[in-house]
């Protein structure tokens, strides 16, 4: 017999973009792709923030690989705040 554990494994926070045609992009950052401090808003999401929508056009990297969540693993090549 198997038990079943709802232990969590690990946890990431991490940004996405979710397109209005259904297409979901998981990105593979570090800080320094954020010039403008956006980056500084990960460190809020367990205390204060829940979520964040900033409009966005991008111009990404896409591999032939999907997070957990069905989104596209891309890296940013481009990322411009609208």
């Amino acid at each position: 017999m198997f038990q079943e554990y709802s232990q969590e494994k690990a946890s990431q926070t991490y940004f996405a973009i979710h397109g209005t045609e259904g297409i979901k992009l998981a990105l593979i950052t570090t800080p320094d792709y954020f010039s403008s401090g956006i980056d500084a808003l990960t460190g809020l999401y367990e205390t204060v923030l829940d979520k964040v929508v900033i409009p966005v056009k991008a111009l990404v990297r896409v591999f032939a690989a999907t997070s957990s969540f069905n989104e596209w693993i891309t890296v940013p090549l481009v990322v411009l705040e609208q």
